[in-house]
This record gives structure tokens, C-alpha cells and sequence, in this order.
């Protein structure tokens, strides 16, 4: 009779224990939810409150919340951005920002920014207008591993009105980005961008290229005392990296487009005038055409004898600049005075300051 009594109530208790551990278990869940929900959000005013105090006013239509239980998600419509930069006024529209987070992973976020994107201000460019199929930013700042940040897109396509009134077209099939923080054992911090970029056409580069098949970039680069760029409205950022001598060392940077190949690495600082200046180690082939658009004849001419001058002095007849089967030819660039240089020879491509 005990026995019996003993197996009738561990079989009662088995059978609460089995209705009480669940809901112990969705309510915690739901505090988890609710509180990950609400530090998400009190964070998000946070940042907006430090971005005002800086001149940049973001604003939405219309927030939405959701997600509940699995997830969280956060749906800005109509996102929009008012700045006043030394440089001039900006405005900003997007078409969607959407958010996704885990309560169990509140440092780290998916967020999708759907088109159209137009970004209008009195510098250059005057007017951007941007469309694509995809645009993924997965964010990470917890404590574990890099990157901080990975950008992906597809199909891009941008509409760039210079001051002038030009408009510039250019497509980008397929575009990735990874954003790799790092401290030095001194403490200083630096920021490692790799980035890639296929099936790119326009109508310019197809001009000064003198072909139209499609391009594709890759870029290496690190960004020497980032923690300076963290601080304060962009131009305060920017002049308190320029005035610590920070540094953009680019480990690698290839642009391919048909027979025009350009390979570089260098330094790269600005100037008093947050104008780019350094020496870039640049292999290239195929360059007559863009030469000769860029108002520098490769071959023939003074200038064309200067030039052909300089590549033999690297060791390369001047007839190999548009030879597709030819080895590469050294081109050493110097960024300065706010021009793009060749050797010694001035270029027309200006470089105008940042911000």
C-alpha cells in the first residue's frame, strides 16, 4: 500500500513538474524577450539623442516592434537624415531599415536597409540616387571574434549628379565589405577593411577604359588611429585623425577592367587641407587609352616622350602600355597638392578635401 502511495504521488508531482517547468521556462523567455526588447530600444534612443547632439537628426515614420517569442525585430519606414556639416546641409531618405536580434544575442543584429536611397547636399557629389536588390549589414559587438561589421549587396545601381549637372551612372553587380577592429598592446585601435566588388559597368569607365566589359575591384586597408574617428561631428573626427598623423596603409587594391589592370599599395594621410596625399606602388597594364583620355598621350608627343621615358627607366618599352600580354609595368603615383601625379608628370584627376 505505501509502494502504491509512493508511485501515485511521484506520478502527481511528475506530471506538475511538467506543467510548472515549461512555464517557468516561457517566462523567463518572455522577461528575457520583453527586456532585451526594451534595452534594444532605449539603446537606439541613446545613440539617436548622441547623434543630434552631434547635427545629425534621424527620424522615421513610423517604428515598428516585433518578433516576439524567437526573435526581435525593429522596422523603421521611411528613414530619414538631416545634417548640418561644415561642408553644407545634407539630407538623406532610405526606403526601409529592419532590424532582427535574438534575446539570447542582443549584441549582435541583422539589418536589411531597403531602397530607394537619395542623398542630397551642396557639395559633391549634388545628388545621389541609389537602388538595389539587397543591402544586409550583419553587426556584431560582442566580445568574441571579429568582424564587427559585414556588409553585403547585389545589384546596385547609382545615379551620381556631379555640381556641375553631370550625372554618372554606375552599376555594381555583387559587393561585400568586413569590418575588423583591432588594439595594439600600447592601446591604440586601428580598423581593418576588406573589400570586393564584381560586375561594375558605366558608361565613364567604359569611356576611359576604351572597352566595355565589366570591372571588379578588391581592396585591403587598414585604418591607423581609428579611436580618433570616434569622437565627435565628422569634421572634429576627421581633423583629430588628420592632427594624431593617422594613416589609411593599403595592403592591397586591384581594379580589373578587359585588357586595363591597376594593382597598388601605399600610404595614404591627409593634408592641411584634408586633401589625400602619398605614394602609391602602383603594377598596371593596358593604359594607353586612359591616357590618352586623361589628356596624357602614352606615345608620341613631349609629354608621350616623358612618359615613354619613365616606363623604359622601369625597365619596359613605352609600346608594351597597351600590350595585353605583357608583363606588368611599375607606375609610381604620388597623391599631392591636390593632384594626382605620374612620375613627374601632373595629371588632371584633382583630389579634392574630405568633408
Amino acid at each position: 500500500m505505501t509502494d502504491s502511495g509512493t508511485i501515485t504521488i511521484g506520478r502527481r508531482l511528475g506530471a506538475r513538474l511538467l506543467i510548472v517547468i515549461p512555464l517557468i521556462i516561457s517566462v523567463v523567455w518572455c522577461g528575457l524577450w520583453f527586456g532585451a526588447s526594451r534595452l534594444s530600444v532605449g539603446y537606439l534612443q541613446s545613440w539617436n539623442n548622441r547623434e543630434e547632439a552631434l547635427g545629425r537628426t534621424w527620424s522615421c515614420e513610423n517604428i515598428q516592434t516585433g518578433g516576439f517569442p524567437f526573435s526581435f525585430t525593429l522596422t523603421c519606414l521611411k528613414p530619414a537624415l538631416k545634417a548640418n556639416l561644415k561642408s553644407g546641409p545634407i539630407n538623406a531618405a532610405f526606403g526601409e531599415f529592419k532590424a532582427f536580434w535574438t534575446p539570447l544575442h542582443p549584441l549582435s543584429a541583422e539589418v536589411h536597409i531597403l531602397g530607394p536611397m537619395q542623398f542630397e547636399t551642396t557639395g559633391a557629389p549634388r545628388k545621389v540616387i541609389a537602388k538595389w536588390d539587397e543591402f544586409l549589414i550583419n553587426l556584431n559587438s560582442g566580445l568574441v571574434s571579429p568582424p564587427l561589421a559585414t556588409i553585403a549587396a547585389r545589384k546596385i545601381d547609382l545615379k551620381i549628379t556631379t555640381p556641375a549637372g553631370e550625372v554618372i551612372s554606375v552599376f555594381f553587380g555583387k559587393t561585400n565589405v568586413e569590418l575588423i577592429p583591432s588594439k595594439s598592446d600600447q592601446g591604440a585601435e586601428s580598423l581593418r577593411a576588406i573589400a570586393s566588388g564584381e560586375e561594375i559597368d558605366s558608361p565613364v569607365l567604359n569611356h576611359m577604359a576604351g572597352n566595355p566589359e565589366l570591372g571588379s575591384f578588391k581592396a585591403a586597408f587598414n585604418i591607423e588611429k581609428f579611436d580618433h574617428l570616434k569622437r565627435g561631428d565628422m569634421f572634429a573626427r576627421l581633423e583629430s585623425w588628420r592632427g594624431a598623423n593617422g594613416l589609411l596603409a593599403i595592403s592591397e587594391l586591384k581594379f580589373a577592367k578587359g585588357r586595363l589592370v591597376l594593382e597598388a599599395n601605399g600610404t595614404i594621410r591627409l593634408d592641411r587641407l584634408r586633401r589625400p596625399e602619398g605614394q602609391l606602388q602602383t603594377r598596371t597594364a593596358g593604359l594607353s587609352s586612359l591616357f590618352e583620355r586623361l589628356g596624357i598621350p602614352a606615345l608620341g608627343g613631349p609629354r608621350g616622350g616623358l612618359l615613354g621615358g619613365l616606363f623604359r627607366k622601369q625597365g619596359a618599352p613605352a609600346n608594351q602600355l597597351d600590350d595585353p600580354s605583357s608583363r606588368f609595368i611599375p607606375l609610381p603615383l604620388t597623391l599631392r597638392d591636390g593632384f594626382v601625379w605620374v612620375g613627374p608628370l601632373r595629371t588632371p584627376v584633382a583630389l579634392p578635401p574630405v568633408l
